[in-house]
């Protein structure tokens, strides 16, 4: 069975406990959490606006919790941009294709920006010891009694430390950090399970193999995307026609999953195991969204009562 621990958070030695805040939920707000529990109705689906939120609350209480641990942490901003689009079987557009290739050029940004952070910086330059301590108090001791663990359908069990300051600032904002572990674990991993049972689906390599025919008859033999995505950097023998040949096969690859229907396959095989995946966790996206409009209040009073 694979095991795997999600960082926790928090704990350091001889390290002081953050301070408790009060937090007031405004009227309105709580009257609307309450009224949704109490008729048992199922909770709306959260706005960007209200996801937004939730993620200001918690890196704000992440924040004060490092600092009452004598460290720094600066919440992110917004995101400037929207993340990459996602191709998890194969690249189905030519004009996306045509302008990013296989998102290499993405990818390096997003490491740029990682690597700018402030956050990343501080770490960077802490002494070996600080820096220790500084995972530490972030995500947690590890300690055997202060672990969560949930088993997922794929059959990997996670981990997940519950005395750091991520463990600890989501405990203040939904309440109930067990349930929101098992919960987020098992929907952020669907994809985990729905993509082997695409890839393996007799539907899918048929029309994988019409593509590598495709792809083929354009001079490029590969057996499947995957093949292509492990040799991505050696493409070409000279770095600088490197960029230039990924996205000449990167359109090629789109070209063909368009005229094949392999994309469209794909697209279609994930549909129809997503939907029993999330049908069978209905549990677990209900308690998501009844912490989240739980927290909606808490969350907008702790930003109120820090400005």
């Amino acid at each position: 069975m694979s095991r795997k621990v999600v960082p926790g958070l928090f704990s350091s030695a001889g390290g002081s406990e953050a301070p408790v805040m009060r937090l007031h939920p405004s009227a309105p707000l709580l009257a609307l959490a309450l009224a949704a529990c109490s008729a048992g109705t199922p909770h709306r689906s959260p706005t960007p606006a209200d996801l937004a939120l939730l993620d200001r609350a918690e890196n704000a209480l992440i924040a004060g919790c490092m600092h009452a641990r004598g460290f720094v942490y600066w919440p992110p901003p917004p995101p400037a941009e929207s993340p990459p689009k996602d191709f998890p079987y194969v690249i189905d557009d030519v004009a996306w294709a045509r302008a990013h290739g296989y998102g290499m050029a993405d990818q390096l940004r997003i490491m740029r920006a990682h690597a700018a952070n402030p956050n990343t910086r501080y770490v960077a330059a802490l002494p070996p010891d600080r820096r220790r301590a500084y995972t530490l108090a972030m995500d947690g001791s590890g300690r055997a009694d202060r672990v969560l663990s949930v088993r997922l359908p794929s059959g990997v069990t996670l981990h997940r430390t519950t005395d750091g300051c991520t463990a600890r600032a989501k405990t203040r904002l939904y309440r109930d950090l067990n349930g929101w572990f098992r919960a987020e674990a098992i929907i952020d991993n669907i994809s985990a399970e729905v993509q082997p049972k695409v890839r393996h689906d007799p539907r899918y390599t048929a029309a994988r193999s019409a593509w590598s025919r495709c792809m083929a008859a354009l001079h490029h033999p590969y057996a499947g995307p995957e093949e292509i995505r492990a040799r991505l950097g050696h493409l070409s023998s000279d770095p600088s026609t490197e960029e230039e040949r990924e996205t000449t096969l990167a359109v090629a690859e789109a070209t063909c999953a368009k005229s094949t229907g392999f994309g469209a396959a794909a697209t279609a095989l994930d549909r129809e195991y997503r939907t029993a995946a999330t049908d069978n966790e209905k549990s677990s996206f209900q308690t998501r969204q009844r912490l989240r409009a739980a927290a909606l209040p808490r969350a907008q009073a702790l930003l109120n009562d820090h400005t």
